[in-house]
């Protein structure tokens, strides 16, 4: 705890020096801004205007970081200007920078004792209410260790201190909690409105998290400059006609799929077809419960015609046929017991579910579509243990026949490597 609060007090001192030094005496700040009265405001070459500024921020920032680093915009506040947001790492130390836009120049929004917000690489926001967070585990000493959540608000490019709350808890009860606010002591009851107004009133649909290795990595002022061009055109809704759907190739009816402007359908066990999207998930996401990555093309049913894959780090795949201005999904993940993937066997391609996580078994379950999104054929290899333990002795199958441990060992060579 006093490691942590020395920690602060120098971040307090560094930013107390760093205006010192840099404020402008009252004389020669009106001498300057009379002197550029009459300029032509400087022509911005991005839409979004703040981007010139910005673009000088990350600039200075890839100076200092020069291994890179990892950068986003964000709309903290409810108006038309991005937020930049960079992060070094997501060690305990690497908390967000952030800077808003005001009167033609960015502003760093470092306060007293926040040079940067978050820990870990990461924090919370409500987008446009400006509203920002972040909390933190530490350890106070040998017997006792402390929670700390910090909130804060954006209002005309100001940054306010809305809480700094502290619980220091003891590990062997000897002793009662004690809570703090700004480092004064407060009830318990004083906490819990606190964090309830400050983060249970917040933490709901709207909450954002934002993370390290959900922004774009930046370690070239030529991924400054894609960066800045890729995010200065604002979004447009998207709409296609059944013609323009139909028309698209299988690449070109996957992306918008993707991009959420074209419906899918699920085939599930027994044929029958459900309308599909990606609704509550989030292609390139960090939360292991809802991202996304897209996988590499390959034909899984056999066809001579390429699938396409979405790559969940919880279920594994799911494989779409994207044709005739329909994308199907045909098979996915079914839990951490159905991982999905694809394997080559037997001059064809199967789609794998698997079983390799839990205590006692190990199992793989092979199906082979065809063209028409048809298992044509199905094969499953596993061992398991009587009473799912282990160190216990071990049966094998193929195809539900008992074999022996080689024969295994050999069937599970040519099916996955």
């Amino acid at each position: 705890m006093k490691k942590l609060m020395v920690l602060a007090l120098a971040a307090m001192m560094l930013v107390g020096c760093k205006q010192e030094e840099t404020e402008p005496k009252e004389t020669n700040e009106k001498v300057v801004r009379d002197s550029k009265e009459d300029e032509p405001k400087k022509e911005s070459k991005y839409e979004h205007e703040e981007l010139d500024a910005y673009s000088e921020v990350l600039s200075e920032h890839l100076k200092e970081n020069k291994d890179g680093f990892a950068a986003t915009l964000i709309n903290i506040d409810d108006d038309y200007y991005y937020e930049l947001a960079m992060f070094n790492g997501d060690t305990h130390a690497d908390g967000a920078y952030l800077y808003t836009y005001k009167d033609g120049k960015a502003i760093d929004m470092a306060t007293d004792g926040f040079p940067f917000y978050g820990s870990y690489g990461y924090m919370n926001y409500v987008p446009k209410s400006g509203y920002f967070s972040y909390d933190y585990d530490g350890n106070g000493g040998d017997d006792n260790g402390d929670y700390m959540f910090f909130a804060f608000s954006l209002k005309d490019g100001k940054v306010e201190n809305l809480c700094s709350l502290e619980r220091v808890f003891y590990y062997d009860d000897s002793s009662e909690d004690v809570f703090y606010n700004h480092n004064k002591e407060i009830s318990e009851s004083e906490y819990n409105e606190l964090y309830q107004k400050y983060w249970y009133d917040y933490n709901g649909d709207d909450l954002e998290d934002l993370y390290y290795e959900g922004c774009s990595k930046l370690t070239s002022e030529d991924d400054i400059e894609a960066f800045l061009a890729e995010n200065d055109a604002d979004e447009v809704e998207v709409s296609y006609t059944d013609e323009d759907i139909k028309a698209m190739s299988p690449a070109e009816l996957f992306d918008a799929f993707c991009n959420g402007d074209v419906e899918g359908e699920y085939i599930d066990e027994n044929c029958d077809s459900h309308p599909y999207t990606l609704d509550g998930f989030e292609i390139g996401g960090y939360d292991a419960n809802d991202s996304l990555s897209i996988g590499e093309p390959v034909d899984v049913d056999n066809d001579g015609e390429l699938e396409y894959e979405l790559i969940s780090p919880m279920y594994g795949s799911m494989y779409f046929d994207c044709k005739d201005g329909k994308v199907t999904l045909f098979a996915q993940g079914e839990g951490t017991a159905a991982m999905c993937s694809c394997t080559t066997y037997d001059g064809a391609t199967w789609i794998v579910h698997s079983d390799t996580t839990h205590m006692g078994r190990c199992m793989y379950f092979l199906d082979k579509y065809n063209g028409d999104l048809q298992i044509v054929d199905s094969m499953n290899l596993y061992w398991e243990t009587e009473d799912y333990e282990e160190d216990s002795p071990k049966t094998y199958y193929f195809n539900d026949q008992e074999i022996t441990e080689q024969e295994y060992n050999s069937y599970y060579q040519a099916i996955f490597e």
